[in-house]
């Protein structure tokens, strides 16, 4: 999904959270 999309479903409140990949996510400061 290009930035430009997501930016714009994100501010029309549609759930991004498919669109997110979490397995790769980590808390700043988190070994």
């Amino acid at each position: 999904m290009k930035a430009k999309t997501f930016d714009k479903q994100f501010d029309e409140g549609v759930d991004i959270i498919a669109a997110l990949e979490l397995s790769k996510a980590k808390r700043v400061l988190q070994e």
